[in-house]
């Protein structure tokens, strides 16, 4: 009994360090407990772990107290839940497929798991089959608020932006403090080309970000959304301002750094002071594929080519992404082009255009999957001739889907 009480101290010591913020003994009071093997810790200890180190961003660290979980209670459906967040988070997929799976066998009324299946298939760019789970999580609860708007999402970016806007309302409907519901009805109206109503729904997602905001001042995601239809407004300045607020709450939280990141590389074309945020999001989370993503444009933006190759060689490599994909092959061989190294810049145009003719003909990048700005900005802005101009150019409408591959004769050819 004196081993068991001994684990359980490990563990009670580490959450104690946890709250006091000192993370770095509270995971080596967890190790020691870990180490110890006690399978009598209950299940829902070790996901309370788990949960934790998922906090600090240390995922494929989370991931081991969730299999420890697992391990003492295998019907654990959050073990199952949460361990797949984290694999989506380090961009594995498929593997976190398995677990949303295995959640769901355990519970079919399990919202969460069939929303983060969902997502999961959206990332590996399998949209129709993404919208069953979205549509199945709708079946068992109809009021709830993300499912609309996570099909949305997915509708979104099947190009089907009427149907978007109904799943949109709906989701608005239901919780109106909702703000991406808001925000993303803006920009699917933008790309149906109604800007004044697209301003509109701007403006509700700023009001009722300030009014949540003001009931809950440290709702970071809230913040977050405010900033997103802040910059979408061209309201660049306030957006930033909204940012740095909400970093100032949580300094590193991720999708805070990465929105900040995107103002800094693609609003203000400040690709250095973008390096400088991706660098700080590495030393949180060394596998943040965003952040290397992004890295790897404002290197190029900077001229620092081989850096920018070597991160996107590690993004290839370690993400399911088809976005991050397509786009690390086209910022590879623009690297090539931009360092004038023509042989090299040659397989590499090879390797993207193979890639992106494995997608499907209605591939096409959406501002919220990647921003351009900032990269379309340094090659208007490079000393390079005006037919590499053209060319590298070109290839973004292409990504973009402002070219139509099915008008082009090259892929068509044999």
């Amino acid at each position: 009994m004196t081993i068991d009480r001994d684990a359980y101290e490990w563990i009670d010591k580490g959450n104690a360090l946890f709250d006091s913020g000192r993370y770095k003994k509270a995971i080596r009071s967890y190790e020691k407990a870990f180490e110890m093997d006690q399978d009598d810790v209950d299940a829902w200890t070790w996901i309370e772990i788990g949960n934790r180190l998922y906090e600090l961003e240390k995922y494929q660290e989370a991931t081991k107290y969730y299999d420890k979980a697992i391990s003492v209670d295998k019907h654990a459906a959050w073990a199952w839940r949460n361990k797949g967040l984290s694999l989506s988070i380090l961009g594995k997929y498929t593997e976190a497929i398995k677990c949303y799976d295995k959640a769901i066998r355990i519970d079919r009324y399990f919202l969460d798991a069939w929303i983060d299946k969902g997502s999961a298939y959206c990332s590996l760019g399998k949209l129709k089959t993404a919208m069953k789970y979205f549509d199945k999580a709708i079946e068992i609860d109809p009021d709830f608020s993300d499912a609309w708007a996570r099909k949305g999402n997915a509708l979104y970016d099947m190009q089907k932006y009427h149907e978007a806007i109904t799943c949109y309302d709906t989701a608005a409907k239901l919780d109106r403090y909702n703000i991406w519901a808001w925000t993303y009805k803006g920009h699917a109206l933008d790309l149906l080309g109604n800007h004044k109503e697209a301003v509109k729904q701007y403006r509700k997602a700023v009001r009722n970000s300030d009014r949540a905001i003001s009931n809950n001042p440290e709702d970071l995601y809230i913040q977050l959304a405010k900033g997103d239809s802040l910059l979408a407004m061209d309201q660049i300045s306030e957006a930033k301002k909204c940012l740095k607020k909400a970093l100032n709450l949580e300094p590193t939280n991720a999708d805070i750094l990465m929105k900040l990141g995107a103002v800094y590389s693609d609003y203000t074309f400040e690709p250095k002071k973008g390096i400088e945020i991706s660098q700080q999001m590495l030393k949180i989370n060394p596998r943040n594929e965003f952040a290397k993503a992004g890295m790897v444009e404002d290197l190029t933006a900077v001229g620092r080519y081989r850096e920018a190759r070597r991160y996107a060689s590690q993004v290839m490599k370690e993400t399911q992404n088809v976005v991050f994909q397509s786009v690390m092959r086209y910022l590879v061989f623009a690297s090539y082009v931009l360092e004038g190294k023509i042989v090299s810049s040659h397989k590499a145009f090879t390797e993207f255009v193979n890639y992106y003719r494995s997608l499907g003909d209605d591939f096409k990048i959406e501002e919220n999957q990647w921003i351009f700005r900032g990269l379309i900005h340094a090659i208007r802005k490079s000393t390079t001739k005006p037919q590499t101009k053209y060319l590298l150019l070109s290839l973004i409408d292409l990504l973009k889907g402002e070219i139509d591959r099915r008008r082009l004769s090259f892929f068509h050819a044999s």
